[in-house]
């Protein structure tokens, strides 16, 4: 999985070299620890990454409505048009930690996620995406929280 020349998996060597990323000083300055976001300022406020105690990137979540996957699906398209691009490949409905409604496709050790706007039940064909996720060798978790 990638994301705008980030990949999923890559280590601190390797997406420094990008000069993608930079400390996200506030975040720190409310939370614990160090935080890493895009230097892009546009892509910083509809994405963001998970980078792992051993620098490597362990997702990338989108929950804004300018990246959309190769089949045109983004945040913000419905059930219906995500079955209709994914059908099969799409696993069944579960729910994360907090109760939404989502689901994944896994492409060998890849995965993409979507979240939906439902929680503790199975999305209708008008449900919309409220994120999406990238990650490589285990399945998406869909969920943030303020750290």
């Amino acid at each position: 999985g990638q994301v705008k020349g980030l990949r999923v998996g890559m280590t601190k060597a390797e997406w420094t070299k990008t000069g993608l990323i930079g400390r996200d000083k506030q975040r720190e300055a409310a939370c614990e620890g160090t935080y890493w976001t895009w230097r892009d300022k546009a892509m910083a406020k509809s994405s963001d990454l998970v980078i792992d105690d051993m620098g490597t990137i362990a997702a990338i979540g989108v929950t804004g409505k300018d990246l959309s996957t190769e089949k045109g699906i983004h945040v913000g398209s419905t059930y219906a048009e995500l079955t209709k691009a994914y059908g099969a490949q799409l696993a069944p409905i579960s729910h994360n930690d907090y109760g939404s409604a989502m689901t994944s496709i896994k492409q060998g050790q890849d995965w993409l996620g979507f979240a939906f706007d439902v929680e503790d039940a199975k999305p209708t064909p008008t449900s919309k995406i409220v994120m999406m996720e990238v990650t490589h060798g285990q399945k998406p978790w869909l969920l943030r929280d303020g750290c």
